[in-house]
């Protein structure tokens, strides 16, 4: 994999490169002209960011699924059959470290949010939440919208962010293919502080992407899945919520921050 997808390089200091990143933001909203030391994912990002209107002073992502609508949105996503595997690689990992683990459908609309409570509760600062539109069109450059819209695994880490409500975590995220058309249909993230961009972070979305798109086709194989109209939608019979198996008391439609 290209390591420019990395958020830094083995060795680095993430402290240094915080520091470094956000003088080149200022710079950059001062003149419109970017380092050529950013990442050009970031580089690029920011310039798609600030040329689509995005506010750079904070970040407050739309609430683009009122709690009806997101619940039918989770009940019909092809994704929701498959949150199991999701559970067993992300959020399980995600909340003995202190982290967010977040589904998202392929326009960047967060289904799902789970993770540590502390850390969502802080999320909701920023609306990472259920019902967000988490598109780079919407948020700036972040993880899961960058993802989205290069089509790739990548991680955003600190002061990369373009919104300012945002820099104070760091994410990894890869998009999630429909294994027969190759599609986009959604995405998985971890979300949390500076262990969110470390190598093996990206590694382990990548690798969750991979195995959901393993299930999937293993599903549709026995007819655990049949197809239903629109993109990433589809029927499956009894799958239950993501919650389902392990209810608890952070597990929630709809927050709103």
């Amino acid at each position: 994999m290209d390591e420019s997808w990395r958020a830094w390089p083995e060795g680095a200091d993430p402290r240094e490169l915080r520091r470094a990143v956000a003088l080149a933001r200022e710079r950059f909203l001062a003149s419109g002209r970017a380092s050529p030391r950013l990442r050009s994912v970031v580089r690029e990002s920011w310039r798609r960011s600030l040329t689509g209107g995005v506010d750079p002073e904070g970040v407050c992502p739309r609430m683009v699924l009122p709690r009806d609508e997101l619940c039918e949105r989770r009940d019909a996503h092809v994704l929701r059959a498959v949150l199991p595997v999701v559970r067993r690689l992300l959020v399980d990992s995600a909340a003995d470290s202190g982290q967010i683990a977040a589904v998202g459908d392929a326009e960047g609309r967060l289904l799902w949010v789970e993770g540590d409570h502390a850390a969502r509760a802080r999320a909701e600062g920023m609306r990472f939440v259920e019902g967000a539109s988490w598109s780079e069109r919407d948020a700036g450059t972040n993880a899961p919208g960058v993802a989205l819209a290069l089509d790739h695994e990548v991680q955003v880490f600190s002061s990369e962010h373009f919104g300012q409500g945002a820099q104070s975590w760091s994410c990894s995220a890869a998009p999630v293919h429909d294994p027969d058309t190759g599609r986009v249909v959604g995405v998985v993230d971890v979300t949390g502080g500076d262990q969110a961009a470390q190598p093996y972070a990206l590694d382990l979305v990548r690798a969750t992407a991979f195995a959901v798109e393993s299930e999937l086709r293993l599903q549709r194989v026995s007819g655990a899945l049949s197809r239903a109209a629109g993109p990433g939608l589809e029927t499956a019979p009894g799958c239950g919520c993501w919650g389902a198996a392990r209810p608890s008391s952070s597990t929630g439609v709809g927050h709103s921050g």
